[in-house]
């Protein structure tokens, strides 16, 4: 699968309490297996300035190393809209990322085979109500 070769590794977080999406600086893990993971928040004073947050205080999702037919990365966790308006979101499934309508978690395809040709239009964390979508199509 060459299509992954030279994908830049990335993360973004999604941080529970103040309910925004975050760009990972760092992802680590000690010796005792606690992990962190530092985001960028912003800036103060000209300098870039973060927040630790714990596993359970986030939801990690990675880069797929595709970008949308807008330009636009597409991470895991992102819905994707279709030209013929249905609506699906990247999951990470038995080490490839794929695409699931947004009803339901049945993995479809590898993203990379649609990525090129859909948008993505949200995610999973801050658009709920793309995820009532009334246009479930059977197949893909």
């Amino acid at each position: 699968m060459t299509k992954y070769k030279n994908r830049e590794i990335k993360f973004r977080a999604w941080d529970n309490d103040d309910k925004r999406l975050l760009d990972v600086v760092v992802l680590s893990c000690n010796k005792e297996f606690e992990f962190k993971c530092y985001c960028h928040v912003g800036e103060f004073n000209g300098k870039p300035t973060g927040k630790y947050l714990k596993e359970e205080g986030c939801e990690i999702m990675q880069f797929t190393g595709l970008l949308d037919k807008n330009g636009k990365e597409i991470f895991e966790g992102d819905i994707l809209d279709t030209s013929s308006g249905n609506k699906y979101k990247v999951i990470f499934y038995k080490g490839c990322f794929v695409y699931t309508h947004v009803l339901d978690d049945d993995p479809r395809m590898p993203i990379y085979e649609v990525a090129s040709s859909w948008w993505v239009i949200g995610n999973i964390y801050e658009n709920h109500e793309l995820l009532e979508n009334k246009n479930h199509e059977g197949n893909s």
